[in-house]
């Protein structure tokens, strides 16, 4: 690239490689300040919950449904702020009925009665196809809220089906709550 067509060239990617930069470190530092992020940081974990169960749990409610036993109180003591943070695994089976329905399983953990963050209405652990079950898989959610002060926090794991001609099965979950120090 010696000649001056190539010298041409050269300058001319140059100068739009800037231009992709400048435009990708826009829309980066764009996302980075979006609304719909948040952060938290906390220090040492102080305290950890643990429940597990083998138990099935069916359900076919189009409303969000506690799964029986999947809860855990936390306790922050006066004066103190903690963030916590909630993780749920199960096996998971999304399903169907007699007729061929389409829709999604979904499921979503609370503090009390708020979702935890993000709050999205519920996440999509499985889906059902124009009445094709999903098959037995395997789910994650992975949520947090906080700082939250002072009081009793009911740490709750609840599904719920898109449609009542599907049936969501749970069984082998496993929810630990740790409670972070933020202050």
């Amino acid at each position: 690239m010696n000649t001056p067509r190539g010298k041409a060239i050269a300058a001319a990617l140059v100068a739009a490689g800037l231009v992709l930069g400048s435009v990708v470190g826009a829309v980066v530092a764009g996302a980075a300040g979006r609304s719909d992020r948040t952060a938290a940081a906390g220090g040492a974990i102080d305290r950890v919950g643990v429940v597990r169960s083998t138990a099935i749990f069916n359900t076919s409610t189009t409303s969000f449904a506690t799964i029986p036993g999947a809860t855990i109180k936390v306790t922050v003591p006066a004066g103190e702020h903690v963030l916590l943070i909630a993780r749920f695994t199960t096996q998971d089976d999304c399903t169907v009925g007699d007729q061929a329905p389409t829709g999604h399983c979904l499921a979503r953990i609370l503090a009390n009665t708020t979702e935890m963050a993000p709050a999205s209405g519920g996440s999509i652990i499985d889906s059902v196809q124009n009445g094709a079950p999903a098959g037995i898989g395997s789910a994650a959610l992975d949520r947090s809220i906080g700082p939250v002060g002072p009081g009793t926090y009911t740490i709750a794991v609840q599904v719920k089906v898109t449609s009542g001609l599907m049936i969501l099965e749970v069984t082998d979950w496993h929810i630990t709550v740790e409670r972070v120090r933020v202050s």
